[in-house]
């Protein structure tokens, strides 16, 4: 088959995890044409070289508009809402460049994640669709209307304007056009970590009525777990359409990682001293975000708890610990990091740092997220409260993984070792070794492609 996949370009998260299925996808001799305005870097692994017999396409093509944050774990919101508005603005034009580009490329199945244009351009001529996420932006557009404030705004009588919440009346037109365009999809396959899909599973909005302020552990509301409880197979989806539930699609670490020897050339690679090998590592990695360099902390700052009564309140890191850096802001020279951190450089392949890391900072993306679980890596994360995905992966999180709160104000003070102690405790006797067989092992990507092709035969077969 000839496939358009839709990738988003919001983060790595989405980029990452697609690369995964397309490797499957063209290892079944389909070709793929990658739509997206996500740099061709991240596909790399699948497009290169680009004299291979089978390599997917990189197309740089306008499939979303991004969601404005500021920083790694924030939004802006009325930015975001611009952005969504002008974007939906032109929807008809863009969907009707698409229908003529998918015809011009002559593409016989449409996957998207997790844009919506390519599902109303596919319907418009006649291709099966295929929504692959565990969420939708719709949910992330809806939840800008949220009267939660952001941490960063709370010591403030007035929030600053990216943090002001949107009018639902304004919000409302824009996420219903949205989520129509979602509902063209023809087959949902569901990730794990998800957030209710109105346009598969008929959940209410707006989306900040899917979560509880007051149950900050659970986030979802009651009625909200409920229906994510339920079997993909009592959904009416509508028109014939289905929802299947994937295992957990993840770039696996490359083969040998963990060996003495490989461990060293990856430490060296990133300029740490043989003196520190011995060390344990923290990876501080943002997805697909740029971080500011760390500074440094203050001691005046009100202590957090702490597993050890002689560990420094303040300290970034405990005695005997080194980090590397992905996502540094400006140049990666690594004068200005403070003491015993290193700057990873260049393309940096996270998975092979997230399965020698001892613990993972970060914020709660589907990568991330995917590659601890696989891992078996603790996650100490910072909070993003203004992005709604967010509710889902902690969930998932909680029940497969290790996942400890830092909060934004620790985290840009320095004060992390309190955390990283706590959550390398909690999963320093289950971490993974090479060969071992499971569930989220790389079988799962090929166990979508698989399920895909199934579903496009027997649907070729019922008409």
């Amino acid at each position: 088959m000839r496939i358009a996949y839709y990738v988003s370009s919001h983060g790595f998260g989405h980029g990452t995890r697609s690369v995964a299925l397309i490797a499957s996808l063209l290892s079944h001799s389909h070709e793929v044409l990658i739509a997206t305005s996500a740099p061709a870097l991240v596909f790399d692994e699948v497009c290169l070289p680009l004299d291979a017999p089978n390599c997917a396409v990189h197309h740089r093509r306008a499939v979303d508009p991004v969601v404005r944050q500021p920083l790694a774990y924030s939004v802006a919101r009325n930015a975001t809402f611009d952005a969504l508005r002008e974007f939906v603005a032109g929807m008809d034009e863009r969907v009707a460049g698409e229908r003529a580009w998918l015809a011009e490329q002559r593409v016989e199945l449409v996957l998207g994640d997790a844009p919506w244009i390519g599902f109303e351009a596919a319907k418009a001529l006649g291709i099966p669709s295929v929504l692959v996420s565990n969420f939708t932006f719709d949910a992330v557009y809806s939840y800008l209307s949220t009267p939660l404030l952001d941490p960063s705004s709370l010591s403030s009588p007035t929030p600053p304007p990216h943090d002001t919440p949107v009018s639902p009346a304004l919000l409302s037109p824009l996420v219903s056009r949205v989520c129509a365009s979602y509902a063209c999809a023809d087959l949902l396959v569901r990730l794990p970590g998800a957030l209710p899909i109105p346009s598969f599973d008929g959940t209410p909005w707006p989306a900040e009525g899917w979560v509880d302020p007051e149950r900050s552990e659970e986030g979802f509301t009651p009625e909200t777990l409920r229906l994510l409880e339920r079997e993909p197979e009592s959904i009416d989806a509508g028109r014939g359409r289905r929802i299947i539930d994937a295992p957990l699609v993840v770039r696996k670490p490359s083969r040998g990682i963990k060996t003495p020897e490989r461990r060293r050339e990856v430490l060296l690679e990133f300029g740490v001293p043989e003196e520190l090998h011995a060390h344990r590592l923290l990876l501080v990695s943002f997805g697909g975000q740029v971080i500011a360099r760390p500074s440094s902390p203050t001691t005046s700052a009100p202590p957090s708890a702490s597993p050890s009564s002689t560990l420094e309140a303040d300290a970034f890191l405990p005695p005997g610990w080194i980090a590397i850096v992905c996502g540094l802001a400006g140049s990666n020279s690594s004068f200005s990091l403070p003491d015993n951190f290193f700057a990873a450089r260049g393309h940096a392949y996270v998975p092979d740092l997230t399965v020698l890391a001892d613990v993972v900072l970060g914020k709660l993306g589907y990568g991330t997220c995917s590659e601890t679980l696989y891992t078996r890596t603790p996650m100490l994360y910072v909070p993003r409260p203004l992005f709604i995905e967010e509710h889902g992966l902690l969930r998932l999180m909680r029940a497969r993984g290790i996942a400890v709160s830092l909060s934004r104000a620790d985290f840009e003070r320095g004060a992390w070792a309190c955390g990283l102690l706590e959550a390398w405790e909690a999963g320093k006797g289950a971490r993974w070794t090479e060969g071992e067989e499971k569930e989220v092992a790389g079988g799962a990507a090929e166990w979508v492609a698989r399920e895909i092709e199934r579903w496009v035969r027997e649907r070729g077969d019922g008409k």
